[in-house]
Formats: C-alpha cells, structure tokens, sequence
C-alpha cells in the first residue's frame, strides 16, 4: 500500500486489514501515517517481508500546491520485535521510516537474530541526513555508532558488543535524493556471537565478560 500524502482513509484501511488478515506474507507501507498501533495489533503470522517506508519530504498536489508533509507516526523497537517473534519466517526486513523507530542496540540485535533464523540482514533508510553527514558515514560503521538515532552504545567501554557491532554495519552512499542505506548483517553477527560462546581461551573469556 503506498500514498503520496497524508489520507485518512488509506490509513484507517490499512489499519484494518493489519489487524484482519492473519494470512498476510509481504507487507509493505509507503508514506502512510505508521504509528505503533499499526504493528501491535497486526495479527499475521506468516509475514515472509516487511517493509516500512516513511517519507521525510514535501509533495505537490496536481495544481502545483506545495502539501503538507506526512504526519510522522511513533513507535518503539519492541512493537516492532514482538512482531518479528510472531513471523519466524521474515525473510526481508526495510524500515525507511527514519528517526521515527527507536534506536537499537546490541540486545535488540540479537534478539531479533535468534527469533528470526531466516533474517539475514535490517536495512534501515534514511532520507533525513544532511550531505556532510552522510557523506562521514559512508563506510565508516564506527561513527554510525555515534549517531543515537540509529544505535546505543554499550555502558562498559571497549566492549565486545560495540566491537561487534562495528564489524557487521555497512553504510552505502547518499542518493541525489538524500537516500541512505544502513545495512546490519544478521549473519556475520551470529558467527562472531558463536564464536565467542565456543572459544575457551582466557582472552575470549574476558571478552565475554565484558559483553
């Protein structure tokens, strides 16, 4: 389901058919107002791909009239886990929806790693970054770390989480029209994950401790 701008009816039909439909497999909102009523009472359980996209960007109506910008909506990252726990089988999971979804963190990563084997990366979009910005992210994943909109850093320093973390971000280059991926590789994360769980060494041990 997709819209240019803010509609009331686009809104309350997705709403419904969220909430109705429990054979649903690929599910994609774009610029509708997503707010966290949209993913708590969402009732499938067979979701193979969820994709959330929320345009940060003015729209002109047919006569040339600049529009309102779409009303954000709000939720946080456990609406959205507590649907992945349902949907074991998500395959693809894109949320363009900026600074609208809570930041994650290492916990929230491997949560969502265990409960969805099939997932092999998050791809999170922005359309909000200013040039400057987003041309130091590129291939930089440890500033990403520093962005607290996107990720929250450990509370121990030098840890094993953020170290880890490092090594699964990727950032592609900024589009023309500001697009920005940021993509988390599930897979890379549950190597390092087992490798620290099957490693005995006295270093790997420490390491674990100080997750």
């Amino acid at each position: 389901m997709s819209t240019a701008y803010c509609s009331w009816n686009v809104t309350t039909f997705c709403n419904r058919i969220l909430q109705t439909c429990p054979f649903l497999e690929n599910v994609e909102l774009n610029g509708i107002t997503i707010t966290k009523n949209y993913l708590a009472y969402i009732t499938a359980q067979s979701l193979t791909a969820l994709i959330l996209k929320h345009p940060n960007r003015y729209f002109e109506s047919s006569d040339g009239a600049r529009l309102d910008p779409i009303r954000r909506g709000e939720f946080h990252l456990c609406v959205l886990k507590a649907v992945l726990k349902k949907n074991p089988r998500i395959r693809r999971l894109h949320l363009g929806i900026d600074f609208i979804l809570s930041p994650f963190t290492f916990e929230d990563m491997e949560e969502i790693s265990n409960s969805n084997r099939e997932l092999r990366q998050v791809c999170k979009c922005s359309e909000s970054l200013g040039e400057e910005e987003g041309t130091r992210l590129v291939r930089n994943s440890a500033a990403a770390l520093d962005c607290p909109w996107f990720y929250v850093k450990s509370f121990r320093p030098n840890s094993f989480r953020d170290d880890s973390m490092v090594k699964i971000i990727t950032i592609g280059h900024q589009t023309y029209t500001g697009h920005q991926e940021f993509i988390v590789d599930l897979n890379e994360f549950r190597m390092l994950t087992k490798q620290v769980v099957q490693d005995p060494s006295p270093r790997s041990q420490s390491r674990e401790v100080g997750l």
